[in-house]
């Protein structure tokens, strides 16, 4: 394979200065063309310490000296993505290292060595990897050199380097000095935070920086402008402001980036895109690079009018997930009710966050809205963050207070941060626990983009997306065109949500076990004790922890669907799969003393151990049917005496438990089978027999064959279990799931005979029974 020096020595011009050696940047004569290599080394570009040794070796290999550590061994080879590996000064390399960055992303290693020789580059990368420095890096250095060419060529007598090779025009300099490189971006914190991470590494080489963005004054970015800047960051909107004032001079850019490539060349930014690139030298003139988490095809069509042979580097690749691998994705279900999704809010960010109720350094969520408006009305809501501090973020907010926003949130001075899109793009926000997004995003990028807030810098992160029932259609869509699949999940329990208090107040009294109030509230805590609890020092304490938190009601509500007083129940039994038909049969035949719990119960669904079903049911018929089955536990373990005769309940829930089936309630959410394939089965196996079903909503009901169908559910299956000669228990034998009639005997034969008539005379089909 041919030599680094091989590569070099098709370049335009010989490379000169220290670290021109290694590549050689693009000459933007009009007169000089790009030529295109023959070859292109694919290995990466070595710095100037790494090729004089190369060098050294291939001269004279006895003469180098191999570098030890102090005890004689010899170091582990460096990465190929070290830092070391690429034509990178020292000075760089010196703050890189000052932010703990030794080595380059994969992005960041696929670009480099073509930003810095010049080429068109449109890049694609996950969220959170480090496209900022995949062009500042390579950019600021070939600034650098070019800077020294003119330099040069500007002493030399001739005005041509010493090859008599005709120099690049000069570039500008001294006071007042036009930019040579501009960075456009769509949002004004994105501009901002690529305007410092440039300016980091562009100080050493004392490369001035500047930034102009909307809604701040026009004053100091002037005052920037006179004094004379190398590279300009900015949005479209203020830059184009400034073109028509006349103080900025864009003639000289020898390169130009689009950061978040497909928002900038979208119909929001295309004619303003085209109106700055207007005024630059012509595409055959200068380097124009790309770079963006999501690179739709209609933007690599449209690149062709800004670039020339770009070329292009996907780190994601196709058939791969499209957003970050380091993030978990969450789909929540929530009732459709805008004042329920709200209400729950809180709750599942403190559910899937790391962080505590109201700590200033713990939790550390982002919540995406649609609108403004909403952003607003969640915050000011006192029934939506009640024990947590948010902030809003969005484009009415005034510039300054945009600033202070941001900044408080980076620092951790409050929780939640309610935010539009102007913080979905680039943010840079360490330790993110959580991001939000309120409702399901219709486009699979927006999704990317904002979920990409969390999970960054390789660390692990969390997105949950709240949907209801009428967005499954948006969430299977994101799930197809996005690569990912989500979890499915339910609001939080109050169970759950209880413990999680009592953990943090756990640790917030511990802190505060030595402060100096305490004397203070000793006499208080002494009266507590004697009065209301009696001495019951344990029990008083759990009162005032509950206090403390705020939560001294228990609020129950589905797992399922988040509606307030239901709660979810989760059924196991042995045997063959379950089907919603047999949810309604066990629940009906636990029924008893006036009592009918198959007729409140709501959602149903399959969960992918085919042997368990979640279903909802009212709060106090959950309690009910959890008691049936502790006393019928009980009975069975010998603690209590037989069900009193009529108890039809307890007999039923002896015989069920007898036979394996546990009934329990649902503090976590298993895995679901997908409603598709709910609907699928049940279709093909009870085509045209009775059952009970479960409509469009996933509501249990009873079908046309009602009457009929009394006596199936989960009856054919563990009929005749349990050994009591009570009449529930030969009810239970005879498969009549504690149901009778108003004369106490079963009336079967007539509700079979309207059934067979119904089904054209044709025999019905029991299942068969078990063992």
């Amino acid at each position: 394979m041919p030599s680094l020096f091989s590569f070099i020595s098709w370049l335009p011009v010989r490379p000169t200065g220290t670290w021109g050696r290694t590549a050689r940047c693009l000459p933007f004569h009009p007169a000089q063309r790009w030529v295109t290599p023959r070859w292109v080394s694919s290995r990466p570009a070595a710095s100037p310490h790494l090729e004089a040794v190369m060098a050294a070796l291939a001269a004279n290999p006895k003469a180098v000296k191999k570098e030890t550590s102090g005890d004689g061994v010899s170091p582990a080879p460096l990465s190929p993505q070290h830092v070391s590996r690429y034509a990178i000064s020292p000075a760089t390399a010196g703050v890189l290292a000052e932010r703990g960055i030794t080595e380059l992303t994969e992005i960041q290693a696929l670009t480099f060595n073509d930003v810095f020789a010049g080429k068109d580059i449109i890049g694609r990368s996950h969220t959170g990897t480090g496209k900022t420095l995949a062009f500042g890096l390579p950019i600021v250095e070939r600034l650098v050199i070019m800077q020294h060419e003119s330099r040069a060529a500007a002493a030399s007598s001739n005005g041509a380097v010493d090859d008599g090779t005709p120099a690049a025009p000069p570039l500008p300099s001294g006071k007042g000095r036009a930019p040579i490189a501009i960075v456009l971006a769509p949002t004004r914190e994105l501009a901002r935070q690529v305007s410092e991470q440039l300016e980091a590494i562009g100080r050493p080489h004392r490369l001035s920086v500047a930034c102009l963005y909307g809604g701040a004054s026009y004053t100091p970015q002037e005052g920037a402008l006179q004094r004379g800047l190398d590279i300009l960051v900015g949005t479209p909107g203020r830059i184009i402001d400034h073109l028509q004032r006349g103080t900025l001079d864009l003639s000289h850019i020898r390169v130009a980036v689009l950061d978040e490539a497909d928002e900038m060349l979208s119909m929001g930014f295309a004619e303003d895109v085209e109106t700055i690139f207007s005024k630059m030298p012509p595409k055959t003139n200068r380097q124009t690079i790309l770079f963006s988490a999501t690179m739709p095809s209609w933007v690599v069509k449209m690149a062709s009018q800004h670039q020339r042979l770009p070329v292009i580097h996907d780190a994601v690749g196709r058939g791969e997930t499209r957003a970050s691998k380091t993030v978990r994705h969450i789909a929540v279900r929530v009732p459709s009710e805008e004042s329920v999704r709200a209400a729950l809010l809180e709750d599942i960010l403190l559910a899937y966050g790391s962080g505590d109720v109201g700590s200033g350094t713990g939790l550390r969520c982002i919540v995406f809205t649609e609108t403004k408006r909403e952003a607003d009305e969640l915050v000011a809501s006192s029934s939506v963050f009640r024990g947590t501090v948010a902030q809003v973020l969005h484009g009415d907010v005034s510039q300054r207070q945009r600033e202070a926003t941001l900044s408080q949130f980076k620092m951790g001075r409050f929780g939640i941060l309610v935010a539009t899109d102007v913080a979905a793009r680039g943010i840079d926000i360490s330790d993110v626990d959580v991001v939000l997004q309120f409702r399901t995003p219709r486009d699979p990028d927006t999704y990317i983009h904002r979920s990409g807030r969390t999970g960054r810098a390789g660390r692990a992160g969390t997105a949950v997306v709240l949907h209801s029932d009428s967005e499954t259609g948006l969430l299977r869509r994101l799930e197809r065109e996005a690569g990912i699949t989500f979890e499915r999940a339910g609001p939080p329990t109050t169970e759950l949500m209880l413990q999680l208090a009592a953990n943090q107040m756990v640790r917030t009294v511990g802190d505060a076990a030595t402060s100096a109030v305490i004397p203070h509230f000793e006499a208080a805590a002494a009266q507590l004790l004697r009065e209301p609890f009696e001495g019951d020092a344990q029990r008083a304490l759990a009162a005032a922890l509950a206090v403390a938190s705020g939560r001294t009601r228990i609020s129950h509500r589905s797992v399922l669907t988040g509606e307030s007083g239901l709660r979810t129940l989760l059924l196991t039994a042995p045997g063959d799969a379950l089907e919603p038909r047999d949810v309604l049969g066990i629940v009906r035949r636990l029924s008893g003393d006036g009592q009918h719990f198959a007729d409140q119960v709501g959602k149903v669904r399959l969960c992918r151990d085919a042997r368990q079903a979640v279903f909802d049911v009212p709060a106090a018929s959950a309690d009910a049917i959890l008691q049936l089955l502790q006393r019928a536990e009980g009975q069975l373990s010998g603690a209590e005496e037989g069900p009193p005769a009529g108890d039809t309940g307890v007999a039923a829930a002896v015989v069920l438990l007898s036979a394996g089936v546990r009934l329990e309630a649902c503090l976590q959410l298993p895995p679901l089978q997908s409603e598709e394939r709910e609907r699928a089965h049940s279709r093909s196996r009870f085509r045209g027999r009775s059952r009970y079903g479960a409509d469009a909503s996933g509501k249990a009901v009873e079908e046309d064959e009602e009457d009929a169908m009394e006596d199936i559910g989960y009856g054919g299956r563990f009929r005749g279990r349990g050994g009591s000669s009570s009449a529930a228990s030969r009810d239970a034998r005879n498969g009549r799931m504690g149901v009778r009639s108003e004369h106490g005997s079963s009336d079967r034969t007539g509700r079979r005979e309207r059934f067979d008539r119904r089904r054209g005379g044709r025999p019905f089909s029991r299942r068969t029974r078990m063992p």
